[in-house]
């Protein structure tokens, strides 16, 4: 792992090797090919400030699977995502005014992205969604770029792009929670009023693009307060019980991109097994190991090793220490237990987040009395292990 601060100074060079990086607090422009060819970024959290991102400023980085965008953002360069194959969704603020031709261009995991409802279109260039899965509902729907025949190839009509970009503003408009839930800026007010008009029923309405309810759209937004998605979640904890048509439920969403809301979500359900419903009580083994969610498509990619929810906690440098021993708290052998490398959470905190090592220790050594015979044993099976091995 290997972390870096942006700072955009004149000169500054990003590590191609970077993993995971934080934009500093004063930045306001992410500029031209600044994480250009990172081929092992995986996550980056962008401050407030930032209002524009530059052309090629991401290009090829093709393991970035979380994105926080600045809430202020207002430009996005051509080509600024051009072949980030993972990037499965961006939330864009509403404050996005101008997206220059191809700025997502070959993203082929990206599915889900919708334009600010007062976008002019004539501020977003040609084909930024071409080559990517977004782009490929938009032609189930019947909506596509069309070449304009008069300046070849690499031009599509004026037309055709009006029509395409209108669907990418409206294409949800049959989903006004999931909208609400997409938003930067979303609020635990909005979602208590939206549920006190139309019912906690409307918790589990179904999109008919992505088969996500709101509390899926709600734990995949970055921006997403935890207390606004557990507002959603103890409204009606049913929704936490479906799967999204890759196989996923709200909890796997929460688990990498709002970890805090996770452990909130985890920490209910286990305290309300008495009296929660039967299928609700197998979200606790589902969380633990999410591998096993969609057989027949490239989703168990994302099982990480087989890991349970404090191996991936521990592997996030984003992930609270706070956070983290909460987690701990409710399921203290997870702290010792192997993923299929072989690794614990105390293995992978002690390369990805020290203060959540820290913290984890703090309260293992609070339980001494109880982890003791835990330690115990995974050094008995550790030591098995290494002989069989010999």
């Amino acid at each position: 792992m290997r972390l870096h601060i942006y700072h955009a100074l004149d000169g500054e060079i990003v590590p191609k090797d970077v993993t995971h990086v934080i934009v500093d607090n004063n930045v306001t422009v992410i500029k031209k090919h600044a994480f250009a060819l990172c081929e092992l970024l995986v996550s980056l959290i962008m401050r407030d400030k930032v209002k524009r991102i530059e052309e090629y400023a991401f290009y090829n980085c093709i393991a970035l699977r979380f994105l926080r965008l600045s809430k202020t953002l207002e430009y996005i360069g051509g080509y600024a995502f051009d072949q980030c194959e993972s990037l499965e969704a961006l939330f864009l603020p509403s404050t996005v005014k101008s997206i220059e031709y191809c700025a997502f261009f070959r993203c082929p995991s990206m599915r889900l992205i919708i334009l600010p409802h007062d976008i002019d279109i004539s501020k977003v260039g040609d084909g930024i969604i071409v080559k990517t899965a977004v782009y490929q509902i938009a032609e189930a729907s019947g909506v596509a770029f069309e070449r304009n025949r008069n300046m070849g190839d690499n031009y599509a009509t004026v037309e055709s792009i009006r029509r395409v970009y209108e669907w990418l503003i409206h294409h949800m408009d049959a989903a006004l929670f999931h909208k609400l839930c997409y938003g930067s800026s979303v609020t635990t007010k909005q979602i208590s009023d939206y549920l006190d008009e139309h019912g906690t029923d409307s918790a589990l309405a179904i999109d008919t693009i992505h088969g996500m309810n709101p509390l899926h759209m709600l734990s995949m937004n970055p921006n997403a307060p935890p207390d606004t998605i557990l507002t959603l979640f103890k409204a009606n904890i049913n929704a936490a019980n479906v799967r999204d048509n890759r196989g996923k439920t709200p909890l796997y969403y929460a688990l990498y991109h709002n970890p805090c809301a996770y452990v909130r979500m985890y920490s209910y359900l286990c305290e309300h097994t008495n009296t929660i419903e039967n299928e609700i009580q197998s979200l606790l083994v589902i969380a633990d190991d999410d591998s096993d969610a969609d057989d027949d498509s490239d989703a168990d990619d994302d099982s990480d090793g087989g890991g349970t929810p404090l191996h991936i906690l521990a592997k996030n440098p984003f992930a609270p220490a706070s956070t983290i021993a909460a987690l701990l708290e409710l399921k203290m052998e997870a702290a010792f237990s192997p993923d299929n490398e072989g690794f614990s959470p105390l293995d992978y905190a002690k390369e990805y987040n020290v203060e959540g090592l820290v913290a984890m220790i703090a309260v293992l050594c609070n339980h001494r009395n109880s982890t003791v015979p835990m330690v115990q044993k995974k050094v008995v099976e550790h030591s098995k292990k290494r002989q069989i091995q010999d």
